[in-house]
């Protein structure tokens, strides 16, 4: 990693943790019957990542619950070339200051939302989901063992084997296995 990449790295840390000291959240324990109100980040830059999402966005809204999803991309081209779904928006990778804070009038929207329970589906650490993971302003926070986990409520350990299939499939089961009181 260059030399001007660690600062930029660090300087999005000490930023994210700044902006993180002035949001006021408290946590509760959430499953798919005691939410109402349930919001997604998704990697949509790979065609698989992006049906896996889908998936589990769907399974919500048949369960009955009020969906958001916020998807990351590569190009404008690609957005043309997804089907429209309602209350599912996208931004571009390169939509970023700088050191890596997303800056799009999408996610702006996105994280003015509050949640019920927010899922973070990406498989991997980009900053950009990093960010509007942290900052989202959920109840109950669900994401996997990466970079993202120390500002999760609830987190899914996964190996390099293991698919984004197998990670959405066992939130499903999870979200059904959780007793809130």
């Amino acid at each position: 990693m260059k030399f001007i990449d660690k600062i930029k790295d660090k300087v999005a840390d000490f930023v994210l943790n700044r902006e993180l000291l002035k949001q006021e959240r408290h946590s509760y324990i959430q499953n798919f019957d005691s939410a109402r109100i349930i919001g997604f980040i998704f990697d949509a830059r790979e065609n698989s990542e992006y049906e896996a999402s889908m998936r589990l966005i769907n399974f919500a809204k048949e369960e009955g619950l009020e969906i958001y999803g916020l998807g990351i991309i590569n190009s404008i081209e690609q957005i043309n070339a997804l089907p429209h779904k309602e209350n599912i928006t996208f931004f571009i990778l390169n939509e970023k200051n700088w050191f890596g804070k997303p800056d799009s009038k999408w996610v702006t929207d996105f994280l003015k939302i509050t949640f019920d329970i927010f899922i973070d589906i990406s498989m991997y650490d980009v900053f950009s989901l990093k960010y509007i993971f942290a900052c989202a302003n959920a109840k109950f926070k669900i994401t996997n063992s990466g970079e993202k986990s120390k500002y999760a409520d609830f987190v899914l350990e996964i190996d390099n084997n293991q698919t984004i299939d197998n990670f959405t499939k066992n939130i499903i089961y999870y979200l059904n296995s959780i007793t809130v009181d």
